[in-house]
């Protein structure tokens, strides 16, 4: 059986908060074909497609912004004519049934859980959209595809797709903006100000899963699921986020470093 072999001729709008992911992603899709725009907030991908003189193809949208909804953006985006025949599809950490359901009455028509493989995503838009060449051995529906679940890419694939140097500096990248995410979370325990908490785990747990980090990623996870449940945390559990993000940190770094020497 053939292997499927998707090369894409579109644009596309990506809508992420955060840089790791936007940078991550942004050039995963590139690397399959795609024209990507970034915007890193609810406000900024609006106003690039209202300024927009071309059309989208795809929107992808994250859910979880600071500014506003994903799927208020997907509802708006509807309205403006560069996106008039746009396929909106949300993006998420987590695919439970009410967020699904929110999505797909926001004009959504796909739900993808990231962060996800670049086989994956390909083979989710290739259903959805008419693509300048590929090799079809099997088809399914959107709905099936969008329900996969999509496992983090490793950084074997990420060396091979972004350049070992860049990938570096998305570890980097990942260094201060992690420090900055445990500091607000820190902050806003204490002050008890849970939404911006969660907002702060939610961001960091993102990026560390998209680069490997797994164990604090799981773990910041598992505190925005609580926040969201309504159980309240204090700030004592941000030590230990803070020691197991060095260490997944330093891990990554070895990692890069080996395989770099090979």
């Amino acid at each position: 059986m053939a292997e499927q072999v998707y090369v894409f001729d579109h644009s596309l709008l990506l809508l992420d908060d955060s840089p790791t992911n936007l940078s991550l992603n942004g050039q995963l899709l590139e690397s399959i074909g795609f024209s990507v725009t970034r915007a890193a907030s609810g406000s900024e991908a609006l106003a690039i497609a209202e300024s927009s003189v071309e059309p989208f193809d795809v929107a992808l949208l994250d859910i979880n912004l600071p500014d506003m909804t994903g799927y208020e953006v997907a509802e708006k985006l509807a309205t403006l004519p560069a996106c008039k025949h746009t396929v909106l599809v949300a993006l998420s950490a987590y695919s439970e049934a009410k967020e699904k359901q929110e999505a797909a009455d926001a004009g959504m028509v796909a739900f993808v859980t990231k962060p996800f493989k670049r086989d994956a995503i390909a083979a989710l838009l290739a259903s959805m959209l008419t693509m300048t060449e590929f090799e079809r051995s099997g088809s399914s529906s959107s709905e099936q595809q969008a329900d996969a679940a999509f496992e983090p890419m490793d950084v074997a694939e990420m060396i091979e797709l972004m350049g070992g140097e860049a990938v570096v500096t998305l570890a980097n990248t990942l260094e201060v903006e992690g420090l900055e995410n445990l500091q607000g979370l820190r902050s806003a325990l204490v002050a008890m100000e849970y939404h911006t908490a969660e907002r702060e785990a939610h961001t960091l747990a993102s990026s560390c899963l998209a680069l490997g980090l797994v164990s604090v990623g799981r773990q910041l996870r598992q505190v925005e699921s609580d926040m969201r449940d309504g159980n309240r945390p204090d700030a004592s559990v941000v030590p230990g986020l803070e020691l197991m993000f060095t260490e997944g940190l330093a891990n990554l770094r070895d990692h890069l470093s080996g395989l770099q020497s090979r």
